[in-house]
Parts: C-alpha cells; sequence; structure tokens
C-alpha cells in the first residue's frame, strides 16, 4: 500500500469516525427527549446534515492535503469508505439501545399504524403492513436496515458530492479544444 493510499484511509477513517459519533450522539439526544429514533422525520434531516458536511470535509481535505490532482471515482470511493465507517458503530449503537428499550420498537409500530390509518389504505392492507413490520422488527433487523440506510444515504451523497470536488477532467476534451484554439489562431494569421 503506497503512502497516500494510507493517508487517504485514515483520512476515511478518521472523518467515518466523527461521523459516527454526530449520529450516535444526536439518536441518543433524540432517544433521551423522549421521541422516536426509529421514525423521525427531524433525526435523519439532521443525519442528513451529518452525512453532506461530513463526506464533503473529507473529499475537501483528501483533495487538498493528499491528492491533489483527485478523480470522480477516487473522490466517490473515498466518500463511500468514509460512510461505510460511520455506519458500522451507529448499527452497533442502533442494536444495542434497542435490545435495552423495546419500547422504542412499540412505539415505532404505533408511530406507523397511526401513518397508516391516516394515509386511506384499507383496514386490510393497514394490518398486512402492520404484521409484515412486527415480523421484522427485531433489534437485529433494524440494525441492519440502519446500516444499509445509512450506506445508500453516504452513496448517493458521495456521487453527488464527487461530482463537484474532483479535479480531474477529461484531457481529451480539454487538448481538442486546445487544437481547435491553435487552428483558429493559425487562420487569423
Amino acid at each position: 500500500m503506497t503512502k497516500k493510499n494510507k493517508e487517504a484511509l485514515m483520512l476515511c477513517l478518521n472523518f467515518g469516525a466523527l461521523i459516527s459519533v454526530g449520529f450516535i450522539l444526536t439518536s441518543y439526544i433524540f432517544f433521551q427527549k423522549g421521541t422516536s429514533i426509529i421514525i423521525n422525520p427531524q433525526l435523519s434531516n439532521v443525519n442528513y446534515m451529518l452525512c453532506i458536511s461530513g463526506i464533503f470535509i473529507e473529499i475537501r481535505k483528501l483533495r487538498s492535503d493528499v491528492l491533489p490532482t483527485i478523480s470522480y471515482w477516487q473522490a466517490f470511493l473515498s466518500g463511500l469508505v468514509t460512510i461505510s465507517i460511520a455506519a458500522i458503530p451507529f448499527a452497533i449503537y442502533t442494536f444495542f439501545i434497542l435490545s435495552s428499550n423495546t419500547d422504542i420498537i412499540e412505539n415505532a409500530i404505533l408511530i406507523m399504524e397511526k401513518g397508516l390509518n391516516e394515509s386511506g389504505y384499507s383496514e386490510e392492507q393497514n394490518s398486512l403492513f402492520i404484521e409484515i413490520y412486527k415480523t421484522f422488527a427485531s433489534p437485529a433487523f433494524m440494525a441492519f436496515s440502519q446500516f444499509l440506510n445509512k450506506i445508500l444515504m453516504g452513496a448517493f451523497f458521495s456521487f453527488v458530492l464527487a461530482s463537484f470536488l474532483s479535479t480531474k477532467k477529461n484531457l481529451s476534451m480539454s487538448n481538442n479544444s486546445a487544437n481547435f484554439d491553435n487552428k483558429d489562431n493559425n487562420k487569423e494569421q
């Protein structure tokens, strides 16, 4: 492994740990306030902001300190590795908090029932959805779903941010435009 790869991996590890601490702290704060930590749009918005800002700063730092010319795929993969590292401790935290507090899952089921009743589905459809949700509503499944949720969220934001933060451009296009400009200059002379 080259020195630059080691530096890039350490940067991903550091930012992944910081993002994970942010996820865990905000979730714990919402839990202490007595609000739902499974189905909560406010917590989701905070997590989106943590993810976006963490990946943005990590790719910018990677570009400025380690790889001055960073391709789109390098930027995308560094963001994806960072959020994958952040998702692991958060999934473990989710498993332990749901295992020790079974009422969190029960509250999530109540919130889902209320939302389904307000959505206009028939009673049969509502009961079917709730039964399916109850069969999968275990701490292990919820932790795994949070893990996948964070990775998919991070992949999406990495995909978008990498397009803005990459520095390598298509050289064939820039060379062709430079040749085109030279042909125009030669015609004028």
